[in-house]
């Protein structure tokens, strides 16, 4: 019996059909890729970069004049910490990563890492617990130390424009020491233009309790001898 033609066609059209949609076979499937790592922000070609360790080897720090980043292990996701507050110079890039590098400290069980934070003027220190998914800040409770230097210098002394922050050592997981220091300025003006003003210096140390989301001063605060300084 002969087949219509249009029969021929749609039998035709079916088996064309039925080839296009036939699966692509497991050997021919395209490999998948492992995501790239991404460079710390802010980082560009040929910018220097200070990598810092944990105590375990793995985790690290990862520190740019742009930014500083926290890796758990070498070949994980980054996690931005910090940035500068102030904007760097390209040429200025080495020497702001160096002291941004300096400034981060690691817990002795790698729970936690301190950093510093630079101003214009002075400086204060953050910390982060890895602890959480991603790391937290811990929120430090630094006020009391403001109040003590203007009890302690309040009678002669206000406060200047200088005030920095900074971490000595860990103690232990649960401790660290700080350091502050700063300049005072006299209350009263000298009356005479030449005569010069007497500034003061103070710095002291103290401990810090942290906890799981907070730090706060803890004990008494260490001085040292105040310095003055005539400044014309």
């Amino acid at each position: 019996m002969k087949i219509p033609a249009k029969w021929t066609l749609m039998l035709w059209a079916c088996l064309l059909a039925a080839c296009s949609t036939k699966p692509v076979p497991d050997t021919e499937a395209a490999p998948t890729q492992e995501p790239r790592l991404e460079a710390p922000p802010g980082e560009t070609r040929g910018g220097p970069q200070v990598v810092v360790l944990g105590p375990d080897g793995q985790a690290r720090v990862l520190v740019t004049a742009r930014g500083s980043s926290l890796q758990r292990r070498p070949d994980g996701p980054l996690q931005l910490l910090d940035t500068p507050v102030d904007d760097v110079e390209e040429e200025r890039w080495a020497e702001k990563a160096k002291e941004l590098a300096e400034g981060v400290h690691w817990s002795p069980s790698g729970a936690q890492v301190c950093l510093l934070r630079g101003y214009k003027r002075g400086s204060d220190i953050v910390v982060f617990t890895l602890t959480t998914q991603p790391a937290a800040e811990v929120k430090l409770d630094l006020h009391v130390l403001e109040k003590a230097i203007e009890e302690r210098y309040g009678n002669a002394f206000k406060m200047g424009r200088f005030y920095y922050i900074s971490l000595r050592r860990w103690i232990d997981d649960d401790h660290l020491e700080i350091e502050f220091s700063g300049n005072l300025v006299p209350k009263v003006v000298p009356k005479v233009e030449t005569s010069p003003e007497v500034w003061g210096y103070y710095k002291g140390t103290a401990c810090v309790e942290i906890k799981a989301k907070s730090g706060l001063v803890k004990g008494e605060l260490k001085w040292e001898p105040l310095k003055k300084e005539e400044v014309r």
